[in-house]
C-alpha cells in the first residue's frame, strides 16, 4: 500500500500541471487551426465570387456591342434575325455570386437586367415574324410592328444605359485578385 501512495502524490502532480498546461495550448492551437481555415474559407469565396463577376462583365461587353447592333438595325426599319445577346450569364454565374455578394439590391438589378434581355430577345423574334414571317401577312400589322420596333429600340436603350452601370458597380465590388500562391 505503501507503494501506491508513494507513486500517487507524483502521477497526481503531473497530471494536473499537464491539464493546467496542456489545455490552454490546445484551445490556443484550435483556435490558430480554425482562424486558418476561416481564412481559407473566406479567400475561396472572394476568389468564386471574383470568377462569377468577371463572366458577368464578359457577358455585359458583349451585350453592350449586340445591344448597339440591335438597336441601329431596328433604326434602320430592319428585322433582326438574332439579337444574339447573352441571356445565361446570371444563370451560370448566380450560384458563385449570391452567397457571396452583400449587396441584395445589386443582385436584384442584376437578375432583372437578364431577365428584360431575355424578353428582348424573345421580342426580337415576335418581330421578325411580323416583319417577314406568317404574321406580316395579316392586314394591319404594320401599326403593330411599328410599335413593337418603337419599344425595342426604346428597351434596348435602357438596357445598354443600364449595362453601362452595372458593370461599373460590378467593379467596384469586385474583390482584389488573390496574391497567395
Amino acid at each position: 500500500m505503501n507503494w501506491f501512495w508513494s507513486g500517487f502524490w507524483p502521477n497526481l502532480a503531473s497530471t494536473l500541471v499537464g491539464v493546467i498546461v496542456g489545455v490552454p495550448i490546445a484551445l490556443w492551437l484550435n483556435k490558430l487551426a480554425g482562424g486558418a481555415a476561416e481564412r481559407r474559407q473566406s479567400a475561396e469565396q472572394r476568389a468564386r465570387l471574383r470568377k462569377g463577376l468577371q463572366g458577368l462583365l464578359a457577358a455585359f461587353c458583349h451585350n453592350r456591342q449586340r445591344l448597339q447592333v440591335l438597336i441601329e438595325t431596328l433604326t434602320h426599319d430592319k428585322a433582326p434575325f438574332d439579337p444574339a445577346l447573352d441571356t445565361a450569364a446570371w444563370e451560370a454565374s448566380r450560384e458563385e455570386i449570391v452567397p457571396c455578394l452583400q449587396s441584395p439590391d445589386l443582385q436584384r438589378r442584376i437578375a432583372f437586367h437578364f431577365s428584360r434581355l431575355s424578353s428582348v430577345s424573345r421580342l426580337c423574334s415576335v418581330y421578325l415574324d411580323l416583319a417577314a414571317g406568317v404574321a406580316s401577312a395579316i392586314g394591319g400589322v404594320e401599326n403593330t410592328r411599328s410599335a413593337l420596333r418603337n419599344h425595342l429600340v426604346a428597351t434596348a436603350e435602357e438596357l445598354l444605359a443600364q449595362t453601362r452601370q452595372l458593370a461599373q458597380e460590378v467593379e467596384v465590388v469586385m474583390p482584389p485578385e488573390s496574391t497567395s500562391a
